[in-house]
């Protein structure tokens, strides 16, 4: 069913909820982080996989109805024009390929910046940060990329700050994620910031990712130096159970006792030498 006109035009959010997300998907945006951003936000916004927007609203949100096309071939049709940022906690950009063309139109890039003087926080996802950093609104920001990307990133803006080596960094009202799996522990991230651990634990482990939000605050790197970053975040290297590494000691020692016991028992035999005559 197609949208109608009046209905496009005239789109206003709705009720006010504890947090509303509008997305803006790049020409060949990258289907899996939407799809894990979006989805984490869906778990998070119901009890159970109701998936009702009680605590939780999204717009996919573009300047034509038009289906846009992912970077797998996958349409994907906005739910609504521009909403106006004001009424928006977060604007997230999903990137994708970034040598097919121009990524957004004129109308998507001015809706960007008119966000920003809203002060509402951007979220670049994938190379979203690409698109931030071409509209000109990541000036004097660090920016987060994937090490796939960072020697394009250098390429395009050789006197940008930028990192390859953590999974999302936040500086500001600017947050720009590597993409992949980073994607969720961003979305996990700021739902814990917006509704608390619980329900950020709840949307990681429907979707089967193997941490706990306990494990997203440990893996937090805060930085909070003389710089405008608030938060950065590295994942660590999955560690077995403390248990595992203590039996494991325990049955060294034991081994390592058993051997020194045997060796004080055993007789010590004479060690003969043989002269030639």
């Amino acid at each position: 069913m197609g949208h109608r006109m009046t209905d496009w035009i005239d789109a206003k959010p709705t009720a006010r909820v504890p947090l509303r997300v509008g997305f803006v998907l790049a020409d060949h945006f990258t289907l899996s982080a939407f799809a894990l951003f979006i989805d984490h936000l869906r778990l998070a916004a119901d009890e159970g996989d109701r998936s009702r927007p009680v605590n939780v609203q999204w717009s996919i949100m573009a300047s034509r109805p038009d289906p846009l096309r992912a970077s797998c071939g996958v349409m994907t049709t906005p739910t609504s024009n521009f909403l106006d940022p004001r009424e928006l906690d977060y604007v997230v950009v999903v990137g994708g390929i970034l040598h097919a063309g121009r990524q957004i139109d004129d109308a998507t890039e001015r809706y960007l910046k008119r966000a920003a003087d809203a002060g509402v926080p951007l979220i670049g996802l994938c190379t979203g940060s690409f698109v931030l950093c071409r509209a000109g609104l990541m000036a004097g920001r660090k920016a987060c990329v994937s090490w796939y990307h960072y020697q394009d990133f250098l390429d395009e803006f050789p006197d940008h700050d930028v990192v390859a080596d953590r999974l999302f960094v936040a500086d500001g009202d600017r947050i720009t994620c590597a993409g992949g799996a980073g994607t969720a522990d961003l979305a996990a991230w700021l739902i814990e910031q917006r509704l608390g651990w619980s329900v950020a634990q709840k949307a990681s482990q429907v979707l089967l990712f193997d941490r706990f939000a306990a494990e997203l605050e440990s893996n937090a790197l805060a930085m909070r130096d003389d710089s405008d970053i608030d938060f950065a975040c590295a994942r660590r290297p999955r560690h077995a159970p403390w248990w595992i590494y203590a039996a494991a000691a325990g049955f060294l020692l034991a081994i390592l006792a058993y051997s020194a016991l045997a060796m004080r028992e055993r007789p010590v035999e004479p060690i003969a030498f043989h002269l030639p005559a």
